[in-house]
């Protein structure tokens, strides 16, 4: 096994080096070695690469004359097969010198971009075979996350691939100097599970012509890391959580707008928070865990909240039925969004040129610290005075809501269950700065509301959830808005388990949902700027409106030695412009306009039986009709069977036969 596994890295690398020139990888169909090759997808917006607009292994939209680059280059930053990877992530050295021999010895043959470049679009492409979890990988520049990601659940000889473009551009700052690039992917390989993550990451430093949108996301001057700092001994950064989640840093004097991001991920018994019970009725809903379906992370600086943020429900590749996941993943499955927290009203505390003590937490009913364990970083993005003038001004007034959960329901051990949890949040941050020579009022506010039902019966082995989660927050400067966003997270669950002599069967029904609205000034492009080049007007922002509904019966043998599964999915996405700013709730979610992409799939099984794409001024004509396979899928990885009942038996990932979990968290908190 050991053997086919380093002839896949060889393959995918040779695949990887021709496929530069186009930066664009071709279709795994193409190649005669891939013949059976199952190619896997997130939908998501297309990405501007130096050819055109880019999405997985399709060029959707070609250059058209502004957009073509006035120079490029690329570099091919990691070729790696992770498999006995957990506390050893693969670590190299780019930057202005060649050849840097890095930590655990690795020799990094990386040179820096020798184009001039203004935009930066990264390729990950992935191979794997076998039977596997879902893994959780981080990118890092030095102590700094720049991308959160997870892997696809492989399957028997010859596996599976995915591609996905991110636009790294906002990270612009850290690309122009050296940098330690750190790619944490943790992963196990035994005799049980075999799948290895063969992995190559290239990175196309290129430049075009400014647009507007250039202008209103112009990348931020300085980018701070709110993490562990152990880049330099080669370990991932990431704060375990609960625990200390704390750093001091200095902001610059001179900043006249900062932004905090943050990156928090439910794992081991907060993988699925959002099909949590209430306190009150956890004692009856034997195997569920509690503390409610209310999350929420904070930022603090010097110890006093500073901003909320409510993270998206991810379901992994494996989570609640494995087959609900292949080929087509769920939202952000491939790429985990980061929540922005506008700072700027703390700039008056935080430019008086001393140490300040940022924060973060996760808290959840009662304002409890959660289970274990959550994965946390952030950052802050500063942008400065050109004419570097010291930021002033008071301390902010902060009001926050208490946490007041309402939650209702009950039943008897064995007998149905109902519940009902809901909560509503806010929180205002107010004061003058002078920024610039100029005297304005900075206000920062938020709201939230979650709406939670949910149904166990069955002695705890089925249960049903109808959720909704939403906010909006919005930056203003003497009453003006210059930065919303607001969403809207829709959760349906329902799911029934059966077990006959030992083995286990799972039927699942999963919508979900994303709504995203952002204008003004971000730390983040959210897929506007791939289309700064071909708008006829100019826009505020941007406007993603996505459900994803799926079906899928799940089958496992007794000694989890065989496992199948069919599926069906099917996913609308539609991204676009938003046009003169509006933060009124009956227009926080209107339609994009203009429409700038849309994609409409299907999938039964392993192939897609409809892909309609749109793209906005461009004449691509949808994706090639090109994938079969069985109506079964065979080699999921088993799920943990504990001899209880309830959700945890089969969403998590425990129990596994070497306490793989428990040796994850140890990991987690070197």
């Amino acid at each position: 096994m050991a053997r086919v596994t380093w002839l896949a890295v060889v393959t995918l690398s040779a695949i990887a080096k021709t496929a530069l020139a186009a930066a664009v990888l071709p279709r795994a169909l193409d190649y005669e070695d891939q013949a059976s090759v199952l190619e896997c997808f997130q939908v998501s917006n297309p990405v501007l690469s130096d050819k055109g607009l880019v999405s997985g292994t399709d060029i959707v939209g070609p250059a058209n004359n502004s957009e073509k680059p006035v120079a490029s280059c690329q570099q091919t930053l990691i070729t790696y097969s992770f498999q006995s990877s957990y506390g050893h992530p693969y670590v190299s050295l780019i930057g202005p010198s060649t050849n840097h021999a890095d930590i655990v010895g690795r020799v990094a043959d990386y040179s820096p971009p020798s184009c001039d470049f203004n935009r930066v679009a990264m390729n990950l492409t992935v191979v794997s075979e076998g039977v596997q979890f879902d893994r959780l990988a981080i990118m890092y520049l030095g102590d700094i996350e720049v991308w959160r990601t997870s892997t696809a659940e492989p399957k028997s000889h010859p596996g599976i691939s995915w591609t996905f473009w991110k636009d790294m551009t906002n990270y612009l700052s850290l690309w122009k100097g050296q940098q330690k690039l750190i790619f944490d992917l943790g992963n196990t390989v035994n005799d049980q599970y075999t799948g290895a993550f063969n992995v190559t990451l290239t990175a196309t430093f290129f430049s075009v012509k400014a647009t507007g949108e250039d202008d209103q996301q112009s990348p931020a001057s300085q980018i701070m890391p709110i993490s562990a700092k152990r880049g330099s001994d080669g370990k991932s950064s990431a704060f375990n959580y609960p625990g200390d989640a704390s750093v001091s840093l200095k902001i610059p004097q001179a900043a006249v707008r900062a932004i905090v991001s943050i990156s928090a991920t439910g794992q081991s018994d907060e993988e699925f928070w959002e099909t949590n019970v209430p306190d009150s009725i956890q004692a009856n809903a034997t195997g569920y865990f509690g503390k409610s379906a209310f999350r929420e992370a904070r930022l603090l600086i010097d110890g006093q909240i500073a901003g909320l943020a409510w993270p998206y429900p991810v379901v992994f590749t494996g989570g609640i039925s494995p087959p609900l996941h292949r080929p087509m993943v769920g939202i952000q499955a491939f790429d985990l969004l980061e929540n922005e927290i506008d700072i700027t009203p703390w700039l008056g505390l935080l430019c008086d040129g001393s140490d300040h003590t940022f924060s973060l937490q996760i808290v959840g009913e009662k304002e409890q610290k959660p289970g274990s364990y959550w994965i946390m970083t952030g950052k802050v993005f500063v942008w400065t005075d050109d004419g570097n003038q010291t930021t002033t001004g008071p301390a902010p007034q902060v009001t926050v809501d208490p946490v007041s959960l309402n939650a209702s329901g009950g039943g008897d051990k064995g007998g149905p269950i109902l519940y009902q949890q809901s909560i509503n949040r806010s929180i205002r941050v107010s004061t003058e700065l002078t920024i610039a020579g100029q005297k304005k009022k900075y206000a920062w506010n938020q709201r939230f509301s979650m709406k939670n039902d949910g149904n166990i019966t069955n002695g705890g082995n089925d249960q049903s959830v109808n959720a909704i989660y939403e906010g909006e927050s919005t930056a203003t400067s003497d009453s003006s808005p210059y930065f919303y966003v607001g969403f809207r997270y829709p959760f349906v669950m329902e799911i029934t388990t059966s077990n006959e002599k030992d083995s286990l069967k799972l039927t699942t029904n999963l919508e979900q949902g994303m709504d995203l609205t952002v204008t003004g000034i971000s730390a983040f492009d959210y897929g506007i700027r791939a289309f700064g080049n071909r708008l006829k007007a100019k826009v505020s922002g941007s406007v993603l409106q996505t459900t994803r509904k799926a079906t899928a019966s799940y089958y496992q043998a007794p000694d989890g030695s065989r496992t199948s599964g069919e599926s069906e999915s099917h996913q609308t996405y539609k991204f676009g412009g938003r046009g003169p700013s509006s933060n009124t709730t009956s227009q926080r979610f209107s339609n994009p306009a203009p429409l700038l992409y849309s994609r409409d799939v299907k999938v039964v099984g392993d192939r897609r039986v409809k892909d309609d794409v749109f793209v906005y001024r461009s004449n691509y004509k949808g994706h090639p009709d090109k994938m079969s396979a069985g109506k079964f899928v065979q080699g999921f990885a088993p799920v943990p069977n504990p001899q209880k009942p309830g959700m945890a038996k089969f969403m998590g990932k425990g129990d596994l036969a070497s306490g793989e979990t428990e040796n994850l968290a140890v990991q987690w908190q070197t």
